[in-house]
C-alpha cells in the first residue's frame, strides 16, 4: 500500500508540472474547426493547461471566415505577425497584417453580423497582428478577471479592428468605391462590466508603455456601428497609442468608416464605476508622444465618460485632428451610416453628441494635465467637433447625476489644422431635473505647483472659449476658470450673443452678462471687475491697476485678445495671464472695501504687456481651489503712468456737507481734477471741476465742497485729467452722513417673518430696496415709490435661512444700510 501511494503521488506531480509548461500551436487552416484551425489551437492551448502558451500561422491564405465565436479560457498568446508575409509596424507606416478574422461570410455582403468574434475569458492573454473583421462585437472581454498588475495583464495589441488589410480589394461598398473592410455591427472591443460592483480586468489596448516595441503596438479601430471600445464598469484599463475612427494613414475616414463614439467609459451607476482608466499617455517620461490616441471621425463623440465613470484620466490625446490634409475630420459626423446612397442620415444630438469629449454623470476625472505632478505632454488637442470641445453636463437626479471634482487643464481646444469646434470650446449646463454641475476646473487650480501649465489654450471656437449654462437656479456653480488664453472665438453675426471668452449663459444667446451682484444664475452671475485705469511704466519698469469689485475677489488680470470676433467689441478675450491678488488682501494698496489698486513690476507678470495694449480681468469668489468665476470685465487699454504724484485725498462730513481735500507735491502737464460721487462704490458721476496747477514741483492744496451729499453712505474719488486726456483715479473713500439718516431705522431685529423698514426721503422718488446674505448676494430686490417725507415698507423674509442679512435702500441721493438677524 505505502508502495502504491507513493506512485500515485508521483504521476499526480509529474502532470501538475506538465500542465504549467508553455507549449506551440501552429494555425494551418482557415477552417472554421477541425485540425489545424485556430479554433483548435485555442482548445488545445486551454487543455494544456495553465501555462503561457503561443498561437502562430501558417495558413495558405489570408482569411479566415468562422461561423461562431471563439471563447478563450486560458493564457495564450495569439500572435498574427508570424504568419508569412506580415510585417510590425507603426499603424500608418510599415505595417502589414496577413491574418483576418471574420465572422460572418464575406458571401453574405454588408449583412450585420450577430456572431461575436474573439471572447477572453482569462487573465493573461495577448492578442497581436490580427485584423478582425464582419463580427458583432470584434473583441469581448468577460467581468471580473481581476488581472494581476504584473502577470495577467489582457493586451490587445498591433491589430486592426473593424478594418482589414485582407482581401480589401474585392470587397466594395457601393456607395462610395471604397473598400468596405469589414464593418463590425457593434463595438470594436467591449469590457463587459460586472451587474454588481466593478470589474478590475487589467487591459491594455495599444501601446503597454514598457519602453519595448511601443511603436509597434497600437491598434487601428475604426468602421464599428457600435463604439470603437465600450468599456462598462471595469477599472484599470490603459487605451493608448490607438487610431479610433481614421484610416491607417491617420487622415479622415469615409463617413461609412467610423465608429459610434471612439472611446466610451460607461460606470452603470454601480458603486465607483468606469474608474482608475487612463486614456493616452500617463506623462511618466516613457514612451508618452506614442501612448497619444488619435480618436477623430467618429459620429457621436470621441470620448464618453458616462455614469459615474469617475477618477479617469484622459491625456496627450489627439481628438479630432487628422494627420493627412484636406477634410474635417471632426468627431459628431452627419451622413448616412449605412450603404448604399440614400440610407439613413444621423445628425448629432446638441449637446450630448458631436463633442470631443462629453463628461456625464462623472466626476473626478482628469482631462489634459495632472493637477498635482502633471506634465506638458498630458495635454489633449481637441479641435473640429460638431458642437463643443468638451462637454461636462448632468441629466440624471441624485447622486448618479453629481458631476464635479473635474479637472480640464493644459488642453489646446480649437486650435489645430481643422480649427475650432462648432459652438463652445468647452460647455457645462444640466437638463431641468438633473444634479449640481460644480466644483470643476478649466484651467489652472492657483494652488501654486505647476500653474503655469495648467491653463488651456481655448480658441477659434464657433461660439464662446467657455460656456456655462443651467436649466434649474444655482445647480451650476463654484467652477473655476483661471490662467487660460482664450483668443478669436467667434460670435457669427452681430446680435448673436457669442464670441466672448466666458459667457454665463441665462439663455444660449444672451451675451455678456451684466453686473447685477451676482443672482440666481451660473456660476451665482459673479460680477466681473471693472477697471477704471491700467497704467505702464517702462522707466520704472511697473504696471499698475485700479478698479471696482465684489468685497474680498481673487482678481486676475490678462492681456486682452486683439481679434474683433466678439458680439460686443468692448468686451475682449484674455489671452496671456498677468497676475492674480486679492481685493482687500496684503497689496492691495486702496485700503476700501470694494476698491483695488495693485501696482506690480513687470517681474511679478506673468506675461508682457505694453502702453496700447489692453486688458481684462475676472473675479473669481475664492482666491485658489473651486469658486466661481465671472465673465472678462471691460477692455482697459495700457495707458502711461502720468507724471502727477498725490501727497494726500480724503472727505470729511463739516454741517451736513461734505469737504473733499487733496494735495500734489509734483504735477507736469496737468490739466483738472473732476470730483466723482457713487452710492455703490462701482457707479461714478461728476459732480464738480476743479483746475490744476498745471506744472508745479510744491506742494499744491485743492478742494471741493459737496452741498447736498447722499443719504447714508456715498464714495468719493478724483479723475485727474492730463493736458493731452490722459486720465488717473485716486483711492476711493468713504463718507456716512448718519447725521441726515436717523429716520433710517428697522425693526424688529431680530427678525422672524416680516421686516419693517422706515426712512425719510426729502423728495418723491423710486428706490432700490435690496436684502443681501452675508456673501454678498441679493436675495431680495424690489423697487420702491416713495414719497417726500417718512415711508414704511414691509420685507417678508420667512423664507430665508437664519443668518446676518443686511438691508440695503439706494436711491438718487441716499445709500442707507442695517444689518438684521434672521431667526
Amino acid at each position: 500500500m505505502r508502495k502504491n501511494f507513493t506512485l500515485v503521488t508521483t504521476v499526480a506531480i509529474l502532470l501538475s508540472v506538465q500542465s504549467l509548461f508553455a507549449a506551440d500551436f501552429t494555425v494551418t487552416s482557415t477552417a472554421n474547426s477541425g485540425p489545424g484551425s485556430l479554433r483548435q489551437a485555442v482548445r488545445d492551448a486551454e487543455a494544456n493547461g495553465t501555462g503561457l502558451d503561443n498561437i502562430f500561422f501558417a495558413i495558405p491564405e489570408t482569411l479566415i471566415e468562422l461561423t461562431d465565436s471563439i471563447t478563450i479560457n486560458s493564457p495564450v498568446f495569439i500572435d498574427g505577425y508570424t504568419q508569412p508575409g506580415s510585417q510590425q509596424g507603426a499603424i500608418s507606416s510599415g505595417r502589414n497584417l496577413q491574418v483576418a478574422l471574420s465572422f460572418n461570410p464575406f458571401t453574405n455582403g454588408n449583412a450585420s453580423s450577430t456572431i461575436d468574434g474573439l471572447y477572453i475569458n482569462s487573465r493573461g492573454v495577448t492578442i497581436r497582428g490580427l485584423a478582425i473583421v464582419r463580427a458583432r462585437v470584434a473583441v469581448t472581454i468577460a467581468a471580473a478577471l481581476n488581472a494581476n498588475p504584473a502577470t495577467g495583464l489582457i493586451r490587445i495589441q498591433g491589430c486592426n479592428i473593424g478594418l482589414s488589410e485582407a482581401n480589401q480589394s474585392t470587397v466594395v461598398e457601393p456607395a462610395t468605391g471604397i473598400p468596405y473592410l469589414g464593418r463590425n455591427s457593434s463595438h470594436g472591443v467591449s469590457l463587459l462590466g460586472a451587474t454588481s460592483g466593478v470589474s478590475s480586468t487589467r487591459v491594455v489596448i495599444g501601446v503597454d508603455g514598457d519602453g519595448t516595441n511601443d511603436a509597434n503596438e497600437g491598434n487601428l479601430i475604426s468602421n464599428n456601428l457600435g463604439d470603437g471600445i465600450f468599456v462598462n464598469a471595469a477599472s484599470y484599463t490603459v487605451i493608448a497609442g490607438n487610431y479610433i475612427g481614421t484610416l491607417a494613414t491617420g487622415g479622415q475616414a469615409p463617413f461609412n468608416s467610423t465608429n459610434s463614439t471612439g472611446v466610451n467609459l460607461d460606470g452603470a451607476n454601480l458603486g465607483a464605476g468606469s474608474s482608475n482608466n487612463r486614456i493616452g499617455t500617463n506623462g511618466d517620461g516613457v514612451s508618452d508622444n506614442l501612448e497619444s490616441n488619435l480618436i477623430s471621425s467618429n459620429r457621436v463623440n470621441g470620448v464618453t465618460l458616462q455614469n459615474r465613470a469617475n477618477t479617469n484620466i484622459v491625456a496627450g490625446n489627439l481628438i479630432g485632428l487628422t494627420f493627412t490634409a484636406g477634410g474635417t475630420a471632426g468627431n459628431g459626423r452627419t451622413g448616412t451610416i449605412t450603404p448604399p446612397a440614400g440610407g439613413p442620415v444621423y445628425t448629432p444630438s446638441f449637446p450630448l453628441e458631436g463633442n470631443g469629449i462629453l463628461v456625464l454623470n462623472s466626476r473626478n476625472n482628469i482631462i489634459g494635465v495632472t493637477p498635482t505632478g502633471g506634465v506638458a505632454a498630458q495635454a489633449n488637442t481637441i479641435a473640429s467637433s460638431f458642437y463643443n470641445g468638451i462637454t461636462v453636463y448632468s441629466n440624471v437626479s441624485g447622486s448618479d447625476g453629481s458631476v464635479n471634482n473635474n479637472s480640464i487643464m493644459g488642453n489646446t481646444v480649437g486650435v489645430g489644422p481643422d480649427k475650432g469646434n462648432g459652438r463652445w470650446g468647452v460647455f457645462f449646463g444640466n437638463a431641468a431635473t438633473s444634479n449640481i454641475v460644480s466644483n470643476n476646473f478649466i484651467g489652472s487650480n492657483d494652488d501654486g505647483l505647476n500653474d503655469n501649465i495648467e491653463g488651456n489654450t481655448i480658441a477659434f471656437n464657433k461660439a464662446d472659449g467657455v460656456g456655462i449654462s443651467e436649466s434649474v437656479a444655482l445647480t451650476v456653480v463654484q467652477n473655476r476658470i483661471s490662467r487660460n488664453s482664450m483668443f478669436s472665438n467667434q460670435s457669427a453675426a452681430p446680435g448673436t450673443g457669442y464670441g466672448l471668452g466666458i459667457n454665463l449663459l441665462t439663455s444660449l444667446t444672451d451675451g455678456t452678462t451684466p453686473n447685477t451682484s451676482g443672482g440666481n444664475g451660473p456660476n451665482f452671475l459673479t460680477n466681473y471687475p471693472v477697471i477704471i485705469s491700467f497704467k505702464v511704466s517702462a522707466a520704472d519698469q511697473k504696471v499698475e491697476v485700479i478698479g471696482t469689485s465684489t468685497s474680498g475677489a481673487f482678481i486676475q488680470l490678462y492681456r486682452a485678445s486683439s481679434d474683433a470676433n466678439q458680439d460686443n467689441a468692448l468686451y475682449n478675450e484674455g489671452e496671456a495671464y498677468l497676475f492674480g491678488l486679492s481685493e482687500g488682501g496684503a497689496l492691495d494698496e486702496d485700503g476700501n472695501i470694494g476698491t483695488f489698486k495693485f501696482t506690480l513690476n513687470f517681474s511679478d507678470l506673468a506675461g508682457t504687456i505694453a502702453v496700447g495694449q489692453s486688458v481684462v480681468a475676472l473675479a473669481h469668489n475664492s482666491e485658489n481651489s473651486f469658486g466661481s468665476t465671472s465673465e472678462f470685465s471691460q477692455t482697459q487699454t495700457a495707458l502711461i503712468l502720468l507724471p502727477v504724484t498725490f501727497v494726500d485725498f480724503r472727505a470729511e462730513l463739516l454741517s451736513e456737507k461734505v469737504l473733499v481735500s487733496w494735495s500734489t507735491s509734483f504735477e507736469q502737464n496737468a490739466s483738472h481734477f473732476e470730483v466723482e460721487r457713487s452710492t455703490n462704490g462701482r457707479d461714478f458721476t461728476k459732480i464738480g471741476v476743479v483746475k490744476a496747477k498745471g506744472n508745479s514741483s510744491i506742494l499744491t492744496n485743492y478742494s471741493y465742497t459737496d452741498a447736498s451729499p447722499v443719504l447714508g453712505v456715498s464714495y468719493y474719488r478724483l479723475r485727474q485729467v492730463d493736458i493731452d486726456n490722459r486720465f488717473v483715479y485716486t483711492k476711493t473713500v468713504i463718507i456716512r452722513n448718519e447725521a441726515r439718516s436717523k429716520a433710517f431705522t428697522v425693526w424688529p431685529n431680530p427678525v422672524l417673518d416680516n421686516v419693517n423698514v422706515t426712512l425719510q426721503s426729502d423728495k418723491n422718488q423710486n428706490l432700490n430696496l435690496r436684502v443681501v446674505d452675508y456673501s454678498g448676494r441679493v436675495v431680495r430686490s424690489q423697487v420702491v415709490n416713495a414719497n417726500r417725507g417718512v415711508n414704511q415698507i414691509t420685507v417678508n423674509m420667512s423664507s430665508l435661512t437664519r443668518g446676518m442679512y443686511v438691508i440695503q435702500v439706494i436711491g438718487e441721493n441716499l445709500n442707507l444700510t442695517e444689518k438684521v438677524i434672521k431667526q
